[in-house]
């Protein structure tokens, strides 16, 4: 069984363990956790994500799914529970960098043409890592209703 939920304090091994093993700063990440979200797949955490929100603002980063639970949609999962969960929270814009341009694209994410760099900066803060290719996502009917 699948399920998408936020990070519990008795899943930190689990996300140290992860955060070492795809080569991220443990020591920022420390500062973010109620931003976490884990995938378990039968009760076993096989992908986070992280989405810091600012205002009207989001920061994604931090996309990571263990190779042997890929290609089941499990990034994708995780990365719409966030917009969601962000939405509500009021944020409008979700920014993201990274290399992953046709995941990025599979959840609706553009390349920003010339990125402000005052979003550059935020990736700077909130993950300590500077940023080149940039994406965004614009909330405002991303889910819309059936009816």
């Amino acid at each position: 069984m699948i399920r998408i939920r936020r990070l519990l304090p008795m899943d930190l091994t689990a996300l140290e363990q992860i955060l070492r093993k795809a080569d991220l700063p443990l020591n920022k990440a420390i500062g973010l956790l109620p931003d976490f979200m884990v995938c378990e797949s039968d009760g076993v955490i096989v992908g986070i994500a992280c989405l810091k929100a600012e205002a009207e603002k989001g920061y994604l980063n931090w996309v990571y799914v263990d190779e042997e639970s890929r290609r089941r949609k499990l990034g994708s999962a995780l990365v719409k529970a966030l917009l969601n969960s962000a939405e509500l929270e009021g944020v409008r814009t979700v920014y993201t960098a990274g290399d992953c341009s046709a995941f990025l694209a599979s959840v609706r994410f553009e390349p920003l043409t010339s990125p402000s760099p005052a979003v550059s900066d935020a990736f700077a803060v909130i993950f300590g890592q500077e940023t080149s290719l940039l994406f965004s996502v614009s909330l405002v009917d991303y889910f819309k209703s059936c009816c």
